[in-house]
């Protein structure tokens, strides 16, 4: 029998699922945002152009081909689905989250960047940039619907991967003070905070594998 009961917010890999079983966890998984791709003009960029990805959505609905030019990303699974769709690009960068990767495009002194982004986009990035001077075309290339469901169950822990998901739970769902939330980066982290005193921590690296790793190390 399973010790700790866990709702993910998101579809995990099957292969975690069963680690975190065969460690004593029981996974429930609920989607708690929807992503829909938005029908944009598709766009040819020249290898001089400096795109910037901040989700792994993103790079998936960017309305573009083939690509060889520069990439700046978020580490994790945004990487990963830049290595997939776009393997003659340069990835000059990568940082665990946007305010850290906007440093980074400033330490280039790149002039100008496209930031493909969903509707939900956080500020941080697109106003860190323009401070320093940085022009930024932003292109919507996805829309986040929340899809909150009020849950019966009661969980020891709740796993985050977005802020979308985090304000989407927390309509209609409290957990008990003794439960924990796991979030897969520091902007998830603030945005749990915003509703909850309960402890909340925060994985090493925005990826499924390391907010198990997490829970598993945790209990």
């Amino acid at each position: 029998m399973a010790k700790h009961k866990v709702l993910s917010t998101k579809k995990l890999k099957s292969s975690l699922v069963e680690l975190a079983r065969e460690k004593g966890f029981e996974i429930i998984e609920k989607e708690f945002i929807q992503v829909k791709g938005l029908e944009t003009e598709r766009q040819v960029l020249d290898e001089n152009a400096v795109v910037v990805f901040t989700s792994a959505n993103a790079v998936q609905h960017a309305p573009i081909e083939e690509f060889k030019g520069k990439i700046f990303c978020i580490s994790g699974a945004t990487k990963k689905a830049v290595e997939a769709r776009f393997p003659n690009s340069t990835i000059i960068c990568t940082a665990d989250d946007a305010a850290a990767l906007a440093d980074k495009i400033i330490d280039e002194e790149v002039e100008e960047v496209i930031f493909f982004c969903g509707n939900k986009r956080r500020d941080v990035l697109l106003d860190n940039l323009q401070q320093a001077g940085i022009k930024v075309k932003e292109m919507v290339v996805y829309e986040t619907a929340e899809t909150p469901e009020k849950l019966d169950d009661d969980f020891d822990a709740v796993l985050f991967f977005s802020p979308s998901a985090v304000n989407s739970f927390f309509k209609v769902n409290q957990l008990k003070e003794a439960a924990v939330y796991f979030a897969i980066g520091d902007t998830t982290a603030d945005a749990i905070k915003g509703f909850t005193t309960n402890n909340v921590l925060v994985s090493e690296a925005p990826t499924q594998e390391a907010v198990i790793e997490l829970l598993i190390t945790h209990y």
